[in-house]
């Protein structure tokens, strides 16, 4: 019996998300280790970045579950669906706003070094954090409210939450995206005008890495954001599993992409990383005591 145009799909969007999944797993493992491991990598920027990392797989674990339903065949209806997809409505939501907390953190720490220094730790993770956790929660309940027994074709954001919450978390997700944009410019801009301000060349790497990870996340979330909106279109003669072939890739890259820029952009981590796989040896900077202060670090 010959393979069908959606048979074929729905093939090609399982593998994607195998793949990515054991990509994206094996490098958010690696941040949350090596900041576990080397306590000079550790700073308040870098458990931001440990928190978005558990965001991220948490996410890929969600469409490994939806790469499922789709290969079976399975059929839903909105009621059915979200309460199965309501934890990665709050994860997708929260790891958009941690993109904008990230390049937030890096220029409080850049204009404000004294300050950003001497505020501990912790009250300041669960102070940024309070953005993503309300913006996440707000839709993540919004979905719940708006439930209904309508059938869908696949169970994911875009078709699991109802048409009304989809069309204003996607217009939500465009201003963030927007205002990270904005913010990754503006960064662009301190980098190559006001280079005294970044003083130690070590910030002035961090910051250049955050580029590539915003840059990254901007092209590859616009991209989604535009296949939830032809989804919202519903068009006439396209089936949505051809928007999903050619769209969950970008949400994918999103979600595993992080580590590896940081291990192509840091000669830190990179040196921590071979050090885990016993492919270099460390330096005295790598060293696993706990004797190195996290608080003066930028990252």
């Amino acid at each position: 019996m010959s393979m069908t145009w959606s048979d074929f799909n729905q093939q090609v969007i399982f593998y994607e998300i195998l793949i990515f999944n054991v990509v994206g797993h094996f490098g958010n493992f690696h941040i949350l280790y090596i900041t576990y491991r080397f306590p000079k990598l550790r700073a308040k920027s870098a458990y931001l970045q440990c928190i978005l990392s558990v965001f991220h797989s948490l996410c890929l674990l969600s469409t490994l579950a939806n790469a499922l339903f789709i290969l079976f065949d399975m059929n839903f209806t909105r009621r059915q669906c979200y309460p199965i997809l309501a934890p990665y409505i709050f994860c997708i939501c929260a790891q958009a706003v941690l993109m904008l907390v990230l390049p937030s953190d890096i220029l409080f720490a850049i204009l404000f070094p004294h300050k950003y220094r001497n505020i501990g730790t912790f009250k300041y993770i669960v102070v940024m954090m309070i953005g993503p956790v309300i913006y996440s929660t707000f839709f993540m309940v919004w979905g719940f409210v708006k439930m209904d027994d309508d059938p869908i074709d696949f169970c994911n954001p875009p078709t699991g939450l109802h048409p009304t919450v989809t069309k204003n978390w996607m217009m939500s997700n465009v201003f963030i995206n927007s205002v990270v944009l904005a913010l990754f410019i503006f960064l662009i801009l301190m980098v190559k005008i006001r280079g005294d301000a970044i003083r130690k060349e070590r910030k002035k790497r961090v910051v250049r890495r955050l580029l590539v990870l915003m840059g990254i996340f901007i092209c590859s979330w616009y991209i989604c954001m535009a296949g939830v909106f032809m989804t919202l279109l519903s068009f006439q003669g396209l089936r949505q599993g051809v928007i999903h072939a050619n769209f969950i890739i970008f949400a994918l890259i999103c979600y595993s992409q992080s580590f590896y820029v940081i291990i192509w952009r840091s000669k830190e981590h990179r040196a921590a990383f071979f050090h885990i796989w016993n492919i270099d040896r460390p330096t005295s900077q790598y060293t696993t005591s706990s004797g190195s202060n996290p608080k003066d670090s930028f990252l």
